[in-house]
């Protein structure tokens, strides 16, 4: 790590996916230019739990992860807490703590953007984005998918491969077929619907994370179990607006520590939790949450914290013969495990080496969910289109995993013997919505979290009728109704699935978080009903050269797993950060690490100096 001084061209807040990836790409613009990224937890390197794929479960409750307290459902009928929402605190961020799905979703998702950036945010304008930072090397022929390295990526500094076959894949794939349901051989050309073989960010049996991109980047600094407590804003007196300056960093009781400049701007990258935590701090958000906490309004910006949008996921876990899952292999103190360890360590192959989830599947219920009142009523206000895919896009995720998945099933004691199969049914688009405010004015206080999970009566009906449809798949379908045991002992009452008026009260008190939260930040409008924290640039409203770049700004929650689509919010929102320091460089100044610099002709000796010292084709089309 470079010595941390007390001013950069740009400063990141937050080191997990998208801020490593921002940072790695504008380290590329020069080597001349200085950037810190600062990350509140450590540095993964050595940690066997983040590098080991078949170990990512164990890391709930580490101290990699944030483990937010939050309000899971908050109905007038029905309360429910959740004591430990996952998140990564590591240089990586989630990205060291996910379970690897490369998928990107539907090209109608991405086309529902447009209404809040514009065409920058479309399907077409964001499909190259999705594969810059993947590389696929490998040929992808397995017999439920086929498609190019190509499609998916092949020069990218993430290491990605084919899932190989796991216990049970095969009678999945005949208990979905026996039911009159397709495989699809392509996910990412927008169009996804049906049983597919996954794509892991694995390679080597290691796991795959954006630390990739700060890699030889050495005019990179990192600064990590650093907590930045507020967002340092300066009057500019010409316009009366605010300028990002810099970043204040707290010690552990809160304490002011020091001030760091940024010279160019300051990127807010901390996440869907934190980086609205920290614009709140910095007296950015609605005026009368930050008088309620003593806070000086700088700017009122009443979308911060709001739009909170997360995939609510129905666990089911059944018993399965003996030798069909991983768990008498992955359970610790065994001799198979013993054995899987040996074979990892020599050749890192083996169930240690793979991400466990191998298969997923994408559907839509369209008469189900119609003989649902709740969605009948909810679309008759929407000029009678689908509420929960109006554009044709998949209705439900279902994640099949051959084993006993505690992420999943939180409030479910594991099983001390038996092979297990989980399956997560996830809404993919949610109508309800959560909100992340302040409980106090210290850097050091977690915000409030509500996920609000289930509040519109059509997710709670939806994600009911979809959990009732897997289970119907996996109980009479080929392959697998022979078997399929039956519920794991300790989890009995969700047979009440299917009974009228008992099935509700089974999803809300086994419901789960999708860890897909997104959009406290969201992209939109400078007012009206799209309103939104950044601009269709991710620039911050109100606040001169400051931008978010990560989940917080997705104005729709992806259709699927969101790690593929962080990054290319990264990857876009880098160039824009590029674009936008290359027209300055244009128009009139550039300030550098070592001086201001003018592109006059008065000063041309100057130019022509700075230029032969840069020495790099980005800086010589700057100045052209």
């Amino acid at each position: 790590m470079n010595r941390i001084t007390e001013e950069y061209d740009f400063i990141i807040i937050g080191g997990g996916t998208a801020g490593c990836t921002v940072a790695g790409r504008l380290a590329e613009l020069s080597p001349s230019l200085s950037i810190l990224l600062v990350e509140a937890g450590k540095h993964p390197d050595g940690v066997k739990a983040i590098s080991t794929p078949a170990l990512a479960h164990t890391l709930i409750e580490s101290e990699y992860d944030w483990a937010y307290k939050a309000k899971l459902i908050d109905r007038p009928d029905f309360q429910r807490e959740e004591e430990h929402v996952t998140r990564g605190k590591v240089l990586g961020g989630s990205s060291c703590l996910n379970y690897y799905s490369w998928h990107r979703g539907s090209a109608a998702l991405y086309d529902d953007w447009k209404a809040y950036g514009g065409d920058t945010w479309s399907w077409n304008a964001c499909k190259s984005y999705f594969a810059k930072s993947a590389s696929l090397k490998e040929p992808y022929n397995l017999p439920a998918l086929c498609t190019d390295p190509g499609d998916v990526g092949e020069n990218g500094p993430l290491n990605l491969r084919a899932v190989p076959p796991l216990p049970f894949a095969q009678d999945i794939v005949h208990a979905w077929t026996s039911r009159g349901l397709p495989v699809t051989k392509d996910i990412f050309s927008g169009s996804v619907n049906g049983l597919t073989h996954l794509i892991s960010s694995i390679r080597n049996g290691i796991r795959t994370t954006s630390v990739a991109f700060l890699h030889g980047k050495n005019n990179i600094s990192v600064l990590t179990q650093a907590t930045v407590s507020r967002i340092v804003m300066e009057k500019d007196a010409a316009s009366d607006a605010y300028i990002a300056t810099g970043i204040e960093l707290v010690d552990e009781q809160g304490n002011p520590r020091r001030v760091i400049r940024a010279r160019n701007e300051v990127i807010l990258s901390a996440g869907v939790f934190e980086s609205p935590h920290i614009l709140l701090l910095s007296g950015v958000g609605p005026k009368s949450e930050l008088a309620s906490q003593g806070i000086e309004c700088k700017v009122d910006s009443p979308q911060v914290g709001l739009n909170l949008q997360e995939h609510p996921v129905f666990a089911q876990v059944y018993q399965v013969s003996d030798g069909r899952g991983l768990d008498h292999i992955l359970r610790p103190g065994s001799k198979d495990y013993a054995a899987a360890q040996r074979e990892y360590d020599e050749t890192g192959k083996g169930p240690l080496g793979c991400a466990l989830l191998e298969m997923s599947a994408f559907t839509r219920l369209d008469e189900r969910l119609k003989q649902c009142k709740e969605w009948r009523d909810l679309a008759s206000k929407q000029d009678h289109k689908d509420p929960l895919g109006p554009g044709g896009q998949p209705h439900f995720e279902y994640d099949f995993l051959p084993l006993f998945f505690p992420p999943f099933l939180p409030h479910i004691e594991t099983p001390k013997s038996g092979d297990y199969l989980t399956v997560v049914t996830s809404l993919l688009r949610p109508s309800s919505r959560g909100t992340v405010r302040l409980t106090s004015s210290s850097p050091t206080t977690p915000p409030w979290i509500n996920l609000n999970l289930l509040s519109a009566p059509v997710d709670l009906a939806a994600l009911r009728e979809g959990a009732r449809f897997i289970k119907e798949v996996l109980e009479r379908g080929d392959g697998t109704r022979n078997v399929v045991r039956g519920y794991y002992g300790a989890d009995q009452e969700l047979e009440g699935l299917n009974s009228e008026g008992v099935g509700d009260d089974v999803v809300l008190g086994h419901c789960s978080t999708g860890y897909h939260a997104c959009g406290t930040c969201r992209i939109g409008k400078a007012g009206g009903d799209m309103e939104g924290v950044v601009d269709e640039k991710l620039r911050v409203y109100g606040v001169k050269k400051l931008r978010i770049i990560d989940a917080s700004v997705f104005p729709v929650i992806p259709d699927g797993r969101i790690q593929s689509a962080v990054y290319m919010v990264a990857e876009r929102g880098a160039e824009m950060v590029k674009m936008g320091w290359e027209q300055e460089s244009t128009t009139g100044r550039v300030k550098t690490g070592a001086a201001w610099v003018w592109n006059t002709a008065g000063r041309f000796s100057d130019f022509a100096s700075e230029m032969l010292r840069r020495n790099t084709e980005t800086m010589r089309r700057a100045w052209e």
